[in-house]
């Protein structure tokens, strides 16, 4: 009897042990944060297929007033609460899509974190991206290709490759005219003032040709 309830102490030590090690060290996607440097605004990137667009630390604000920095900084915590360290930047990435067909569209590896995590399980998004397409929707966060629960950070994205195909083109510039002598689309605001003008002409220009590598 005393040898059985002995045995049944031992198996459920081992079955919290095993639950403890399998939460340590894995990313808790409730307990793992991402925080924009501007919180309590919504935010604008501009991408290029190259890279040659803005650095997340240049984000317009949406509606116009200007630039400022919208590096977005993840904690990466695990089930038990505890820093995430080295976690693999290649594992995080972005995503921005309002679910209606619209979406930032990164081309391979070009959405990626700066580096691996620190020694406080933190690491940050903040240069440009390799990016095209475009979405008026949060960006949210991936870990292993699943969000985060918080709900994303209040940044948007668009590119001159409107139709995220890979490369700004004679197509994207077509699109681009029918929304600059239509109706208003954030696609074609590459600045996000609220207008689709002459600044935006000038920054489709600028992208013309660029492609992902």
């Amino acid at each position: 009897m005393v040898l059985r309830k002995l045995m049944g102490v031992l198996m459920v030590a081992l079955v919290v042990c095993v639950a403890s090690m399998a939460a340590a060290n894995v990313p808790d996607l409730g307990l793992s944060t991402a925080v924009s440097a501007t919180p309590g605004q919504t935010l604008s990137l501009y991408n290029l297929p190259d890279g040659g667009g803005n650095a997340f630390t240049a984000a317009y604000i949406l509606g116009g007033g200007g630039q400022v920095d919208g590096t977005i900084t993840v904690t990466l915590k695990d089930g038990l609460g505890a820093n995430i360290v080295n976690y693999p930047f290649e594992d995080l990435t972005l995503a921005c899509d309002d679910g209606l067909g619209q979406a930032m569209v990164p081309c391979v590896g070009g959405a990626s974190a700066d580096g691996n995590t620190d020694a406080f399980g933190q690491t940050t998004f903040s240069f440009a991206m390799n990016a095209g397409g475009w979405a008026a929707a949060n960006t949210e966060v991936l870990v292993a290709g699943a969000a985060l629960t918080s709900g994303g950070v209040a940044l948007q994205m668009n590119s001159p490759d409107i139709n995220g195909n890979g490369t700004v083109e004679l197509s994207d510039v077509s699109i681009f005219s029918s929304t600059f002598y239509g109706s208003y689309s954030y696609g074609a605001d590459f600045n996000a003032d609220g207008l689709v003008a002459l600044s935006d002409v000038a920054l489709l220009a600028a992208g013309v040709g660029s492609a992902c590598p």
